[in-house]
């Protein structure tokens, strides 16, 4: 046994080194052992039982919170822009990454706004919300409809001959068409009404082209859709008198002749 006496703390791990010195049985050569003996005053303290690590949360993937609407751009090269704020949310508040890409970029490209408020331009199919590489990503897709224009199908003829007080009819159906099957307003206006004069049927169906004096005039017909795209096109009235001395009159020949007589008197 050892013993041993001092003032320690309570409860604090003391640690001894004892030596001890020991003959054998047989009287044979004495030797010695030195070890370490740790001990606490007042008994061992009870270990504390360690803080579990929580597990950690797997990412949950952002999700299409409100679908973004169909959309129609009226106008060829116009441009719409369609607000992104609530179509995306994220479970673990992620802040998300959006993209967005066109099916076909012949017809419509998009853009996405630096703060990812919107999209300019737009034609995106799909839109893209993505959790910050956290690996969560989801799509939303919408079409975009590009109104198409009016087009000239068959091109109006120029009109000639057409003399001062006289009117002629220039059938409209088959010169314009449109993809959209939209109803066509046709105007048309001349560029010399001192010259000639375009009226349009109340139905679209023809113009009336009315001749004022001999010279040349370039008539505009310009049809429209409900959406105020439109196509143009052109044709020149002219109306040049032939002269005066090309006029039909009768031909009158004049034929000359020369002859030489000769009196002869005798005595």
């Amino acid at each position: 046994m050892v013993k041993h006496s001092g003032s320690y703390p309570e409860g604090k791990e003391t640690r001894f080194k004892v030596k001890a010195n020991y003959e054998t049985r047989d009287g044979s050569e004495a030797t010695s052992a030195e070890t370490e003996l740790v001990c606490y005053v007042g008994g061992k303290p009870a270990t504390p039982t360690p803080t579990p690590t929580p597990a950690a949360t797997p990412n949950r993937t952002p999700t299409v919170t409100n679908a973004i609407a169909d959309a129609t751009i009226v106008h060829e090269g116009g441009t719409q822009s369609v607000s992104l704020s609530g179509v995306f949310s994220d479970a673990d508040s992620d802040a998300l990454t959006v993209t967005a890409a066109s099916s076909d970029e012949a017809k419509a490209t998009v853009s996405v706004a630096s703060d990812y408020s919107g999209s300019d331009g737009i034609g995106p199919e799909p839109g893209n919300g993505d959790d910050h590489g956290n690996g969560g990503t989801v799509q939303d897709t919408f079409t975009v409809t590009v109104k198409a224009a009016p087009e000239v199908a068959s091109a109006l003829a120029d009109v000639s001959g057409l003399a001062a007080g006289t009117t002629q009819e220039v059938s409209l159906p088959g010169v314009f068409s449109d993809a959209d099957n939209d109803s066509l307003t046709v105007n048309a206006g001349s560029s010399d009404e001192n010259v000639a004069t375009v009226s349009v049927a109340g139905d679209y169906s023809a113009l009336t082209l009315a001749g004022v004096v001999e010279g040349t005039a370039t008539i505009t017909v310009t049809a429209l859709d409900g959406d105020d795209n439109r196509v143009s096109d052109a044709l020149t009235y002219r109306w040049q008198p032939r002269s005066r001395w090309s006029w039909n009159c009768p031909r009158i020949r004049i034929h000359s002749r020369s002859r030489t007589e000769t009196t002869t008197a005798t005595a």
